[in-house]
């Protein structure tokens, strides 16, 4: 039978061979890859879910780029030890494929799912988080092309766009920055102490300076 351990094993002996040539690592700590850029780095997520003999397997991407997180990190009070691990966009498995998990049962299964993984990693992936691995490329897709890296729900996220505006000087800032501020209050309007976090961040981002930051 199929345990989740050896799952673990045979994608990280597998997934880790293929994504070297790519620039990843294997995470010490995690089930994940990382890839150094210039601003921050990239991760590549693998999650387990299991409902032996079925797992449910996903596949997040995030981006890391440290000037954002440094400005995050400030307003969330995250711990130190923890502030070199916080993400700064996390891109779902659907954003590429339209599917949330997959279903495996069987070591045929996983050798599917991986050579499947493979090929959407070569043929989309890379040259999507390659693009989306800078401030610049990220502003150009959420504030150029309008495209969301898939639906946002937390506080933090609309923070996180927000502080991303900021940095990445783009025109009409503050109308940006109070447009997300009104989506979140008119999709949550019970969560005042998330809303006033959001003003908070809002009202410091107008001291810091992008060219310094």
């Amino acid at each position: 039978m199929l345990l989740k351990s050896d799952i673990r094993k045979i994608l990280k002996k597998e997934l880790g061979a293929f994504l070297k040539t790519y620039g990843y690592k294997p995470q010490a700590k995690e089930s994940g890859f990382i890839r150094k850029t210039k601003e921050g780095n990239t991760q590549i997520g693998i999650s387990i879910v299991d409902y032996r003999p079925k797992f449910l397997l996903g596949i997040p991407f995030s981006i890391r780029l440290e000037a954002v997180e440094k400005i995050s990190n400030y307003l969330f009070n995250t711990m130190p030890e923890y502030q070199s691990e916080t993400t700064t966009i996390v891109v779902p498995g659907k954003f590429f494929t339209g599917i949330d998990e997959y279903k495996i049962t069987n070591v045929e299964g996983l050798q599917e799912f991986i050579d499947f993984f493979k090929k959407l990693y070569t043929g989309k992936v890379d040259y999507f988080l390659s693009n989306n691995s800078t401030l610049q490329g990220i502003v150009e897709t959420l504030f150029t092309q309008h495209i969301e890296f898939g639906k946002i729900f937390q506080h933090y996220d609309f923070i996180t766009r927000i502080i991303i505006a900021r940095l990445g000087k783009i025109e009409h800032y503050d109308f940006v920055a109070e447009k997300y501020y009104k989506i979140y209050c008119e999709n949550y309007p019970d969560s005042k102490e998330e809303q006033a976090e959001i003003r908070r961040a809002i009202e410091y981002l107008k001291t810091v300076n992008p060219d310094k930051a």
